[in-house]
């Protein structure tokens, strides 16, 4: 989904004169990211929705839903958990 490609994807490699690969210097991500919080705010909002019975409905812990909400990257379970609850919800 675009989310997973645009919000998690890795550096890509850069070609430099000379033929060598450059990799881009990895920033470490902010713990929070509002462009996710609004997302999933907005869209538990459109379906008018708990929290509650959106973590029922994509079988996860609320805690993981808020974590979205909240745009808490620091805290959603490992990867593979996270894209099976981004691609249920």
């Amino acid at each position: 989904s675009w989310l997973m490609r645009s919000v998690f994807a890795p550096t890509s490699q850069n070609k430099l004169a000379n033929g060598r690969s450059h990799s881009r210097p990895s920033v470490s991500p902010s713990p929070v990211d509002p462009e996710i919080s609004r997302l999933f705010t907005e869209l538990r909002q459109y379906l008018g929705l708990p929290v509650q019975q959106i973590a029922q409905h994509v079988s996860t812990h609320p805690n993981v839903i808020t974590a979205l909400e909240a745009g808490r990257i620091d805290v959603l379970p490992a990867w593979s958990e996270t894209a099976r609850v981004v691609t249920a919800y």
